[in-house]
């Protein structure tokens, strides 16, 4: 597996799907710094402000930690309907970053001694559940933790067509799955990342303590850290007014819930909350649970020359430095965590957006800005973007509809939902979500006869329908 790929784990659950169901849309920008200083340099803060300006995120809220002292940065809205600004309290969903939580948790049951790392799963499921097995080898909890499982990503019986694809996958309906699943690799010889191996991970550690994975999290994490913002089922609004709600495409979506699979991706949080679990990970702040959560970052399995996997943990080294890390993404948010014990710095991006933010983690971890370019959305005057209202014609079926909403400018395209797209120049337009453009031509006389679809190297041509 190579790095972009480590790098690029997230809660990868329902497939984002092709260009025309993919695109972001903007919001007018607003950010407020709460503390100014040198950890986060003025070219990411002016990197972000562009983002949110230009419609490629929500918001972002984050924070930086080294030597003993915090930055905090933030820009956008909760959304677009309630102006309220992002702050370090605001709730985001943290998706695949739950992975490390569900290891701290399996960390903390072997040091009360119900279970060893290398006990076989199989004592701990109901009797009728017999997992596949390779020779003598069995599928144990240091397997689950390091996606060497063998298991897949995704159990077959998802609902990956739904908005809210685990809400309703109970334990019940992954027993069934495991009762006739292969294994897509060798038992621990092959590292394949599972949203089911680490759910199921969660399960397990709250049925042998008699309860729910919410509860023993918030039993053996939360209360502890004093994480108050921090939990894996929010009913919006009632839980919360200050909850970034995940958008796609520039519609808000819906806030995932989980049942079975919650260990795999199910905790909201905020910045705040974060930088507390991140300190005991650094050794910091409450002491026990600092310790049991050092046993998490040891080396596992070797994925790449450079990539390794611990407990939960992602482990980026060279020659200087190990960076401990994860990211998640859900279909309308993405986080980024991650630390370098030795010299006590740690990063947490928190966006309520589907946009990458992994480039801008890293920049403030490593100290190495490499920021990809993004463009700049223009504002167009409304009697402007009318001209481009239309149906066209690609081909085969396939029509892109142009029309206004409010003051942007929509597109939509066959089967697909609609979504705003941004002005680079008067004519020329892109998506957030994805590399793409549509380019209106006009003809001698001004009036708007052709779009361009241009993505990945390929364009193609619709005409505006009569």
């Amino acid at each position: 597996m190579t790095k972009k790929e480590t790098r690029n784990q997230k809660l990868e659950n329902y497939p984002m799907k092709n260009l025309f169901s993919c695109i972001f849309i903007s919001l007018a920008f607003i950010y407020s710094p709460q503390i100014f200083a040198q950890m986060i340099p003025q070219t990411i803060q002016e990197a972000i402000v562009r983002r949110v300006n230009s419609g490629y995120c929500e918001g972002i809220a984050l924070a930086v930690f080294e030597n003993g002292k915090t930055e905090y940065f933030n820009a956008g809205y909760l959304n677009q309907s309630q102006k309220r600004k992002i702050d370090a309290n605001t709730v985001f969903e943290i998706g695949s970053i739950s992975k490390t939580f569900t290891a701290l948790l399996l960390a903390q049951a072997i040091q009360k001694g119900q279970i060893g790392l290398d006990d076989p799963i199989q004592k701990y499921l109901p009797k009728d559940v017999v997992l596949p097995t390779q020779g003598d080898k069995q599928i144990t909890f240091r397997h689950l933790a390091t996606h060497t499982s063998g298991l897949p990503r995704l159990p077959t019986n998802l609902p990956t067509d739904s908005d809210d694809p685990y809400a309703q996958y109970d334990k019940n309906q992954m027993y069934a799955f495991l009762k006739k699943c292969k294994l897509k690799g060798k038992i621990g010889e092959k590292y394949e990342y599972s949203n089911l191996g680490v759910g199921l991970l969660g399960l397990i550690l709250a049925e042998i303590n008699q309860t729910t994975y919410p509860n023993l999290l918030n039993d053996w994490i939360f209360k502890p850290l004093q994480m108050a913002h921090s939990q894996t089922i929010v009913e919006f609004p009632k839980d919360f007014d200050n909850i970034a709600t995940p958008h796609l495409g520039g519609q808000a979506v819906k806030m995932w819930s989980f049942d079975a699979l919650a260990g795999a991706g199910a905790i909201k949080c905020s910045v705040d909350d974060l930088l507390k679990y991140l300190k005991i990970q650094m050794g910091i702040g409450n002491k026990k649970l600092a310790e049991i959560a050092q046993t998490t970052h040891n080396e596992q399995f070797k994925i790449d020359e450079n990539s390794r996997i611990a407990l939960g943990w992602h482990l980026q080294k060279n020659a200087e430095q190990t960076y401990i890390w994860h990211n998640g993404g859900t279909m309308g948010s993405h986080s980024f965590m991650g630390f370098d014990a030795q010299k006590q710095k740690g990063v947490v991006v928190l966006c309520n957006s589907a946009d990458e933010i992994d480039e801008l983690g890293w920049s403030l971890l490593t100290g190495k800005i490499d920021l990809k370019p993004r463009k700049t959305a223009i504002k167009l005057p409304a009697d402007v973007l009318k001209n481009y209202e239309g149906k066209y014609d690609f081909g085969g079926g396939f029509i892109i509809t142009v029309f206004v909403a409010g003051e942007n400018l929509m597109a939509q395209a066959t089967n697909q939902d609609a979504f705003r797209i941004f002005a680079e120049s008067e004519t020329k337009f892109f998506y957030t979500v994805v590399e793409a453009e549509l380019e209106f031509l006009k003809d001698s006389a001004g009036v708007v006869k052709e779009l361009i679809l241009q993505q990945e190297g390929q364009s193609a041509k619709g005409v505006k329908m009569k």
